[in-house]
């Protein structure tokens, strides 16, 4: 009878913690994001400094992390454990963030070179 009662009184604490736990990684995978785009942003104005034009240089865009990675200088992680995947552009400079999976599948963060914050969509947590 004790351990019937143990075993439900985990279950429930179990069933409380759960969601607040899936919560707390969302976010911590959104600041994730977050804090990439700020690097990209400023190796992006170090590029600009040393090339005269943000990367990739002419109008056109780059999702190819290890390109980005390459030119920006960066350690972005490119395997298949990455949460978010990376764009840059230089025809509006900027750079997004999209979630490559989980419960906000559809999560985007974009950021101008010249902007504060990154800005999400409505999808993001």
């Amino acid at each position: 009878m004790e351990l019937l009662l143990v075993v439900l009184i985990v279950g429930i604490l179990t069933a409380i913690a759960l969601p607040q736990y899936n919560k707390a990684k969302e976010r911590a995978i959104g600041r994730e994001a977050i804090a990439n785009l700020k690097l990209i942003t400023a190796a992006e104005k170090i590029y600009r400094l040393e090339a005269n034009a943000y990367f990739p240089v002419g109008a056109g865009s780059e999702n190819d992390i290890g390109q980005i990675n390459d030119y920006l200088r960066l350690a972005i992680p490119e395997a298949g454990s990455r949460n978010w995947d990376y764009e840059v552009s230089s025809t509006d400079s900027s750079a997004t963030a999209s979630r490559t999976g989980g419960a906000y599948s559809g999560c985007v963060y974009t950021m101008v070179f010249s902007g504060e914050e990154p800005s999400p969509n409505e999808s993001c947590p």
